[in-house]
């Protein structure tokens, strides 16, 4: 039977655990409603940029000499897949659904680019791979709007010089407070939405327009992207640690109601000793 020494240093440890855990839980809790607001708007301007560049794409190749040799029109099969994974655990099976669907992307376009953000499944898909081409910090290191400029200068590069073709981003998907899923979204070919609230008229060098209009679709599409994802890994971690929270309160209940049974036990015994020291005296 442990003594009550033991007992009393692993409440401490639990007691610590608990409120490291609760500060982890405030800090995602906090984070989570900050970028919760910016995801609306950015799943809306990127619609909406989506269908002028379809349009702008349309209305270019109806003017007179449109460039044949352009990336718009090139057909190279060249993929590339943005892997958007975490830095941090803590997460509950959050990484392994990105990890799962990175995978997944690998293996469906051979031979693809790969460039991982992120070091949790990082190693797992090398294997895979063979490599990847980068890696840098997790976005929620930085603004949000900055890593996206970031983002769409790198995927613009590599359509613009690289022959790429397609582009498919790996992130987290947010379904509810307690479901967190993984998607693989296709950003490039352009798909329209539909919509008719888009119009576009290019002027000056219709190809600058086109590039530049592209790059502002890709900045926001990544901003849409980057901001669900971190809702769902903040998701993913307030309910982690909302579980390890309860856990370990149960574990501190437990312990802190056998460490009484054992001191009452020992008081007992004591008092008993007592009394039959002052019977045996008597």
């Amino acid at each position: 039977m442990e003594n009550l020494k033991t007992i009393k240093n692993r409440l401490r440890t639990i007691g610590s655990i608990i409120k490291a855990m609760n500060s982890v839980k405030m800090v995602a809790t906090v984070k989570l409603s900050r970028v919760s607001n910016a995801n609306k708007h950015a799943q809306e301007c990127a619609r909406l940029l989506s269908d002028m560049f379809t349009k702008a794409a349309r209305e270019y190749s109806m003017t007179g000499t449109p460039e044949r040799d352009s990336w718009i029109y090139q057909k190279t099969g060249k993929s590339l897949i943005v892997v958007l994974s975490s830095d941090q655990g803590f997460s509950g099976s959050f990484t392994q659904y990105i990890l799962d669907a990175a995978l997944g992307a690998i293996r469906r376009y051979d031979n693809a680019k790969i460039v991982y953000f992120g070091k949790k499944g990082r190693e797992a898909v090398a294997e895979v791979s063979g490599g990847v081409e980068e890696i840098t910090s997790h976005p929620a290191m930085h603004s949000v709007s900055e890593f996206s400029a970031f983002l769409s200068e790198m995927v613009s590069e590599y359509v613009f010089n690289h022959g790429i073709d397609q582009i498919i981003v790996v992130s987290g998907k947010f379904e509810n407070i307690i479901i967190q899923r993984a998607k693989a979204s296709t950003i490039f070919p352009v798909l329209p939405s539909g919509a008719e609230d888009a119009s576009v008229t290019l002027e000056g060098n219709p190809q600058d327009c086109l590039n530049e209009l592209f790059r502002m679709y890709v900045h926001e599409s990544f901003v849409g992207l980057l901001t669900e994802h971190l809702i769902a890994e903040f998701s993913a971690r307030v309910m982690a640690m909302d579980a390890s929270v309860r856990n370990a309160n149960d574990m501190f209940s437990n312990l802190r109601i056998q460490y009484n049974k054992i001191r009452q036990d020992r008081i007992t015994q004591e008092l008993t000793e007592i009394i039959a020291s002052i019977e045996c005296v008597s």
